[in-house]
């Protein structure tokens, strides 16, 4: 993809959306400089900053930007850079709710390769950083928000997302190699989603190997191999998750975007306290492809 996040950053940039884009912790210089950028982007009309988060904990100016949200005033809320993700997600329910049918929120990563990997391209991670030891029923849900969210990014035409999303439920095992009963609930999530979508390639239960390397994906899930390398990601639990995106972050030189509140009434993103502005900045225009004003994602 060589040059991904500047390529993405035109593009989303550029769309003829004119947003509202509501900032906490307004006064952290991270969130400041983000601001200044974002201003000057076509497709933002405005940036309002909401207070600061004195503790992990304090949720005033994220529960003010969800109220914001929900009256119409914002399009879009950020916040995490001084706040545990639990508040985000506690300010998000208090405020705006959940999407209908959807019975709990998620959190997905848009994970950016370095410069350096010319043939690399992006990833969807989730869960990674909600749900501690989700259900099959529940993993379901995270895939397939995580696929829909995916595929809105690929129909508005986003750079790396040309490629029809391809999703690997993971495991310790592959196509039973292996047996215990923390394997099944991944196999009977697949299958809710191969039910709910039988046209887009998926697989599961399979190791990273097998979902990213054909030829392996063939050699251990035969015919229920992937069509081509995974780009969708869904982790069994919550460590699996957390550990596997910080890892590729710290020593793959990814860019780690989000998490990404999956589930959410209205268009509402976290970010780890250790961001950047450049992580502040690729967090809101995603966020903002995903959901158009006021609709949910």
């Amino acid at each position: 993809m060589g040059n991904f996040k500047n390529e993405l950053k035109v593009s989303l940039a550029n769309r003829p959306a004119k947003l509202k884009i509501g900032l906490c912790d307004g006064q952290d210089p991270r969130i400041q400089t983000a601001s200044d950028t974002l201003r000057s982007m076509a497709c933002i009309d405005k940036v309002h900053l909401y207070g600061q988060s004195n503790q992990p904990e304090d949720s005033s100016g994220v529960i003010q930007a969800g109220e914001d949200l929900r009256n119409g005033q914002i399009d879009l809320v950020l916040a995490g850079a001084n706040c545990t993700t639990a508040t985000v997600i506690r300010a998000a329910i208090q405020t705006i709710g959940l999407a209908p049918g959807v019975e709990r929120v998620s959190g997905g990563f848009v994970m950016i390769p370095p410069e350096d990997k010319a043939q690399a391209y992006p990833l969807i991670f989730a869960d990674c950083a909600v749900n501690i030891s989700p259900s099959s029923h529940q993993l379901y849900e995270i895939a397939k928000q995580s696929f829909l969210n995916r595929e809105k990014l690929r129909q508005i035409g986003v750079p790396g997302f040309e490629q029809p999303s391809r999703l690997a439920f993971l495991s310790f095992s592959s196509g039973g190699s292996a047996q215990h009963k923390s394997i099944e609930k991944i196999r009977q999530a697949h299958a809710l989603f191969h039910r709910a979508f039988p046209r887009v390639s998926s697989c599961g239960e399979a190791q990273v190997d097998a979902a990213l390397i054909p030829q392996i994906g063939a050699q251990k899930l035969g015919a229920n191999r992937l069509e081509g390398p995974a780009n969708v990601f869904i982790f069994p639990d919550l460590n699996s998750g957390n550990i596997a995106y910080k890892f590729l972050e710290r020593l793959g030189n990814y860019t780690a975007v989000g998490p990404l509140l999956q589930g959410t009434a209205m268009p509402f993103c976290d970010v780890s306290r250790g961001c950047n502005s450049e992580d502040i900045i690729l967090a809101t225009l995603i966020s903002s492809a995903l959901g158009t004003p006021n609709t949910p994602i």
